[in-house]
C-alpha cells in the first residue's frame, strides 16, 4: 500500500511480546478449575462462565439424590439472575430508574443542606460514564419539575448532540458564540422531549482553556442562576486536561465519576484531591459499572446498585482498599460508558 510502511520493526515486536505476556491465560488453569470454554460440559452439564467465577450456568438439579437435567439457569455472583430481575419485571421499572431518582434525592439534600445552583459533573478520565450521569440526573431533576440547563463542557469534543439524539438546528455552538463574543443566551434549545434546556457544542475550539476563562462565561452562568433552578456542567474529565479548572472555579458544587477497574487508585486520588482544592464542593463520587449492593465499595457516604450487571453507589472518600486499581438513561440505551 503506497504511503504505509508495512515492515516489522523491532519496537513493533517488542510490544507485541508485551501484549502477549500481559494478556494470555495459562492454559492449564482450565484443567485446574474444570473451566470450558463453552457453557456445558461433553456430558450436558453447567459449567463455570469464566475464571473469576462471576457467572455460573447450572443445567441439573438433584432429584430423591439423583441430578437430573433442567432448564437452564444462570446464575451471577452467586444470585439467580430470575431473583435479581424478578422485582423489576413484576412492577414494570427499571433498576437504574431507581437509582437515578435515589441520587437525585441526595443531591437536592446536598441542595438544601448547602445551597448552590451550579453542579460540574467530571471523571478522571475518558469512558466513565460522566455524561450518562450528567444527562440522566438531568432528566431525573426535570421530572421534579425542576427548570434544569444542560452545558456541554468539553468544547474540545461534539458528542452531546448525538448523544440526545437531537436534529442539527440553526442554533450557533455556544463555544464559537463565546469565541465571538455572542449573546451565550442564544445556544440554548430545548433537548427534545426530556424536559430540560442544553447547549450544545459542535465545533472544536482552539485555545479552549483560555476561552473558558473568559469573564463573560462567568457572567452568564451568574445570570442563568436566576432563571434556572440547576444548571449541570457535563464537564472535561480531570487527568490531563486544564478544561477542568475554570469549570470548577465557577460551579458550587461537584460530582466524580468512576467507573470499576479503570482507572488508577493514584490519578484517582489525584482527581479528587483538584476537586477539594478548587471552589466547587465534591459532594460525592458515583461508582459506575458495579454488580450489585454486593459489589459496592462503601466510603462512609451513600451507596446505591442493582443486582443486575449495572449500577451506581454515591459517597466519596480516598481510595486503595482495591489496590492498584479501582475496581440506560431513562428509555435510552446509549453506550454504557459514555462519556
Amino acid at each position: 500500500m503506497t504511503g504505509f510502511n508495512t515492515k516489522v520493526t523491532p519496537e513493533i515486536e517488542k510490544l507485541t511480546q508485551i501484549c502477549k505476556d500481559h494478556t494470555t491465560i495459562d492454559l492449564s488453569l482450565y484443567g485446574k478449575y474444570d473451566v470450558k470454554r463453552g457453557l456445558r460440559d461433553i456430558n450436558g452439564k453447567g459449567v463455570l462462565a469464566g475464571l473469576t467465577q462471576v457467572s455460573n450456568v447450572q443445567a441439573v438439579k438433584v432429584v430423591d439424590g439423583k441430578e437430573v437435567p433442567c432448564a437452564g439457569s444462570l446464575y451471577y455472583r452467586g444470585y439467580n439472575i430470575k431473583d435479581l430481575t424478578a422485582g423489576f419485571v413484576r412492577d414494570n421499572r427499571f433498576g437504574f430508574e431507581e437509582t437515578m431518582r435515589k441520587i437525585r434525592t441526595k443531591f437536592l439534600y446536598q441542595h438544601k443542606k448547602n445551597g448552590g445552583k451550579v453542579l460540574a459533573v467530571t471523571s478522571t478520565v475518558p469512558e466513565e460514564g460522566k455524561t450518562t450521569l450528567a444527562v440522566n440526573l438531568a432528566i431525573a431533576l426535570a421530572q421534579d419539575e425542576k427548570k434544569v440547563l444542560l452545558i456541554q463542557g468539553d468544547i474540545r469534543r461534539d458528542c452531546l448532540r448525538q448523544y440526545l439524539d437531537l436534529k442539527s438546528d440553526k442554533s450557533k455552538s455556544w463555544g464559537r458564540c463565546l469565541a465571538e463574543g455572542g449573546n451565550l443566551e442564544d445556544t440554548i434549545r430545548p433537548a427534545g422531549e426530556l424536559g430540560f434546556q442544553v447547549m450544545l457544542n459542535e465545533e472544536k475550539v482552539l485555545r479552549s482553556s483560555d476561552l473558558l476563562m473568559r469573564k463573560q462565561l462567568g457572567e452568564f452562568l451568574e445570570s442563568m442562576k436566576e432563571k434556572f433552578d440547576f444548571i449541570i456542567i457535563d464537564a472535561p474529565h480531570a487527568k490531563g486536561r486544564s478544561d477542568i479548572e475554570p469549570w470548577l472555579a465557577r460551579s458550587d458544587m461537584s460530582l466524580l465519576v468512576v467507573r470499576q477497574n479503570l482507572v488508577l487508585t493514584q490519578y484517582l486520588n489525584d482527581a479528587i484531591d483538584m476537586l477539594e482544592d478548587r471552589n466547587s464542593r465534591l459532594i460525592g463520587c458515583i461508582l459506575n459499572d458495579i454488580p450489585g449492593r454486593g459489589g459496592i465499595l462503601n466510603l462512609g457516604g451513600y451507596e446505591y446498585g442493582y443486582g443486575y450487571g449495572y449500577g451506581y453507589g454515591y459517597g466519596y472518600g480516598r481510595y486503595g482498599r482495591y489496590g492498584k486499581y479501582y475496581g440506560h438513561y431513562y428509555g435510552r440505551g446509549k453506550q454504557q460508558g459514555q462519556g
